[in-house]
């Protein structure tokens, strides 16, 4: 047990698998307030359960009909380029939601679900190609050490 605690707490001393590692926690984190604010934002339209239901129905189904296209692009594009693309994209669309919302306060639970269905295509990208970015951070034989780490980092970012 020991050395298997040694092992993963080494990755740590490896610059580029330790901003990995922060970033995506922080990008999960960023990922965690938006979705918890955009569900407050949903409830608070007019005090529905059904536009979570419908809300998480967007993000979700848009995120699940597009992963295996994302598989195929995640293989062929650089994957670096595609997480940081995808990451500005998010906050950009969070953004954008923000900025509608300062304007107009009561702004359609349509426009929301539009979001969150974008959202939901980035992400089906993003993640996926996250996940397969930590092949080119770490060598091979630090794999099951550094998927663990990644793995509790993303749990932390959720919470």
């Amino acid at each position: 047990m020991k050395t298997y605690l040694k092992d993963r707490g080494a990755l740590f001393l490896q610059s580029s698998f330790l901003r990995y590692f922060i970033a995506g926690v922080l990008a999960t984190l960023g990922f965690g307030i938006g979705y918890i604010g955009t569900t407050w934002l949903l409830l608070s339209l007019d005090n529905s359960l059904s536009n979570i239901i419908w809300g998480n129905l967007a993000y979700w189904l848009s995120s699940a009909l597009c992963s295996p296209i994302a598989g195929v692009i995640v293989d062929r594009v650089d994957r670096k380029k595609l997480i940081g693309i995808g990451d500005l994209l998010c906050g950009f669309s969070y953004a954008v939601l923000a900025i509608s919302i300062f304007f107009k306060p009561n702004i359609s639970v349509y426009f929301v679900y539009f979001i969150w269905m974008v959202i939901g295509i980035l992400q089906g990208f993003y993640l996926p190609a996250l996940m397969a970015f930590i092949r080119e951070v770490v060598l091979k034989k630090d794999l099951l050490y550094a998927n663990a780490n990644v793995d509790l980092g993303y749990q932390v970012g959720y919470i």
